[in-house]
Parts: C-alpha cells; structure tokens; sequence
C-alpha cells in the first residue's frame, strides 16, 4: 500500500486538526509575539506577551510595545472577553459581535489574538483533496457554536504541520488567508515561527505574526487569568 494512502487512513479530519491546534496551542503555552502591520503608507510594530490555557478555555494578552499601548491587556474567559486600559484605569467587556473586529488595527481579529475560537471543538472538518503527504481540510460551524468565520479551508502537511488556512465569510466568499512559515524548534516542539495574515480584497495590506518565544504545557495558576490580574499586570511586566 502506498505510505502516503497508509497516513491518510491513520488521521481522520478530525484528528488531523486537533493535531494542529494540539501543536500550535499544546495544553497551555506562554510567551511573546511581535508584530508588523503593513500598509501601502506606513508600517507599525506591535509586541505582545500572551499567556494560554486550553482545558479552562482562558487566555491573556499583554501589549508591551509601542510605549503608548503598553499595558493594554486583554482577558478570555470561555466566551467573555475583557479590556484593560491603563492610561484611564479602566475595564471594559467586549461584546461577542465585536470578535471579528480587528485586534490593534491588524489583519487579525481579536478572535484570533485571543483564541476565543477552537478550530478543533468548534467546526467540524472534512478532507477535500490530498496529495502526498499534504492534506486540505474544510472546516464549517459545528451548529451550536457561534463562531466568526463561514468556512475555513486548511492545507497541512500530515501529520500536524499547517500550510495555509482561507478564511470565508457568510457569502462563501474568501476573505483572508493565513499562510504558516519559518519552522523553528521550541524546545522539543517544532511548529511555524511566521504567520502572515493577507486580506484578499485589500491590496497592500498584509500583518505578520512572529513567534519570539514560547513555553507550553507549563503550569498556569486560574489567578492568572483574573481581572484583578488584567488590571495589576502593568505594574508587575517591566
């Protein structure tokens, strides 16, 4: 039999993303970004530190960089999401129509900085097409899930390592493609350092995500994940 059919019977859709997310995310992970806008007139670095943990579905972000937003902090609990803006001392919940908002003026949205969605738990995924060794997934809204894209269509290199993912909206129409690049090693975990984010109706506009450095499947106490916490961090991150 050949040994790209004998990987492809061994991962189901579903267990091929989960392997993905399961790379990408393990079961907690800490760490920080940079990351570049740009645009036809200007380019912007934004530098963030994030703090991630799956099995309570919590996650914090902390802008480092640029001066004027260090200290805007951002914390997911399950489907509520909060903002802290220390230069008013003030939180504020974001409501869940804002999730496919942009996150910092970026080609990102807070949907995706903030991992309010589970590409795993939240659309069910099917196998369109292989060759090889690389698979392309769709994967549409399980019907209980409120979720911010239509569909996504995933390319992976089996067994777990993404390629691109196009982001389609109630139209069925492409809207933004996310292509994975620049594997390093992490420890004992080798993913894409690089995640570029393209509109594909916005010529010129483009926002890379780099992984500056991460730790996964560490401790990570619920009293981080606080608004106490949210509110304390810019005091605590020098």
């Amino acid at each position: 039999m050949n040994v790209f059919l004998v990987i492809l019977i061994s991962f189901s859709a579903e267990k091929i993303i989960k392997n993905v997310e399961d790379l990408l995310r393990g079961n907690t992970s800490q760490g920080t970004y940079t990351m570049i806008l740009e645009r036809p007139d200007f380019k912007r670095e934004v530098r963030f530190k994030f703090w991630d943990k799956r099995k309570g579905d919590k996650s914090l972000i902390f802008v480092l960089y640029p001066k004027k937003d260090r200290g805007v902090s951002y914390l997911k609990i399950k489907n509520s999401l909060w903002m802290y803006i220390p230069k008013v001392k003030k939180t504020i919940k974001i409501p869940p129509s804002m999730m496919l908002n942009s996150w910092m003026g970026s080609d990102f949205t807070n949907d995706d900085i903030t991992r309010e969605s589970s590409i795993s738990e939240d659309y069910n995924a099917k196998i369109l097409e292989q060759k090889k060794d690389t698979v392309i997934l769709e994967l549409k809204p399980k019907q209980d899930r409120a979720v911010v894209w239509d569909k996504i269509v995933f390319r992976v290199l089996l067994p777990n390592m993404p390629l691109s993912a196009v982001y389609y909206n109630e139209k069925n129409e492409p809207v933004r493609k996310v292509v994975f690049s620049e594997v390093k090693k992490f420890g004992e975990r080798k993913l894409p350092s690089k995640m570029s984010a393209i509109p594909l109706k916005k010529e010129g506009h483009k926002t890379i995500l780099i992984l500056e450095d991460v730790k996964f499947d560490i401790p990570l106490s619920d009293k981080i994940f606080t608004i106490e916490n949210l509110e304390s961090l810019v005091k605590k991150i020098r």
